[in-house]
């Protein structure tokens, strides 16, 4: 019998999505998820749905596929980065931020996933 041992961004990957509720994965529509390693800081990478900004600064009707990373930092909190790659194969970042509590986690995720104004519904998260 042969023992697997799991490799630190897998740990880390695993407890990141141990610790996201199942419906704010429904919500977000999370999906392609796998583990990912940016130096010292491991966690996990996948696409979610969202109603992105237009360039007109409204939002848009149809809902984008995105990619969410969500990393552990060395400060044992999480650096979430949400954005796409353009036509022209530029970067847009749609929302970012650092330093995210594990008690946090689950209500800045599901404030993504709204058609307001603002990036974060501040009714989950009004902070952002």
């Amino acid at each position: 019998m042969t023992t697997r041992t799991m490799t630190p961004a897998q740990e880390i990957g695993s407890e990141i999505l141990n610790q996201i509720q199942w419906g704010v994965k429904a919500s977000l529509g999370m999906h392609d998820v796998f583990y990912s390693s940016k130096g010292n800081d491991h966690g996990i990478a996948c696409q979610i749905k969202i109603l992105p900004f237009l360039k007109s600064g409204r939002r848009g009707r149809a809902p984008r596929n995105v990619r969410m990373d969500i990393t552990l930092n060395g400060l044992d909190y999480y650096d979430i980065s949400i954005g796409y790659i353009e036509k022209n194969l530029t970067w847009t970042e749609h929302f970012s931020i650092e330093n995210v509590g594990v008690e946090s986690l689950n209500s800045l995720l599901l404030s993504i996933d709204w058609d307001g104004p603002e990036v974060c519904n501040p009714r989950y998260w009004p902070v952002a």
